[in-house]
């Protein structure tokens, strides 16, 4: 019995140092560096296009749906460029005025969360506006971060690195057409 439990602590022991880098002193940093490269290689492996028009994105796109975009932005922000994820999902990015902070609208045909963004935060809600329901939004400090929601079959999510208050979120996504 005591063989057994000796053999399972050593067995325990080399599975946690196997898996840690003594350079990096700690299990975390080396999962979280683990994942980054995972988040690098699955990155490099979406085909990714630029399309300057909706249009132009719309030819892109292996299944046809009508791609809606929000006509208010939030004050300070220019929209960049349109780009076609793996012919399913096309993102518009919004710079700020300084370039410090983008703001990314994506609309897909997949299922699901979209936003790309599965950082943790310390709020989450479920809100409703004008013309959309169920909008699922996580953020903190009184500001989105991350919105997201589906209808008739389109799925949608707006990311802002700054975050945007209530208001302004709402106002965008009730003027997407």
């Amino acid at each position: 019995m005591k063989a057994e439990i000796v053999a399972a602590l050593m067995l325990g022991t080399s599975l946690l140092f196997g898996c840690s880098d003594p350079a990096a002193d700690s299990i975390n940093e080396t999962i979280e560096e683990n994942n980054e490269k995972i988040s690098e290689s699955a990155q490099s492996n979406s085909e990714i296009e630029t399309a300057h028009s909706r249009e132009e994105a719309a030819v892109l796109l292996s299944q046809s749906w009508e791609i809606k975009e929000p006509t208010v932005i939030p004050e300070g922000y220019a929209r960049m460029d349109y780009y076609v994820y793996d012919k399913d999902m096309v993102e518009l990015r919004y710079s700020d005025s300084d370039d410090q902070y983008e703001l990314y609208y994506r609309t897909s045909t997949r299922p699901g969360d979209i936003s790309g963004n599965s950082h943790p935060y310390t709020s989450e809600a479920t809100l409703s506006s004008e013309r959309f329901g169920d909008i699922f939004v996580r953020g903190s400090d009184d500001v989105w971060m991350v919105a997201t929601w589906k209808q008739d079959g389109i799925s949608y999510s707006i990311s802002c690195e700054k975050g945007l208050s209530q208001d302004a979120l709402l106002a965008m996504i009730d003027s997407i057409e």
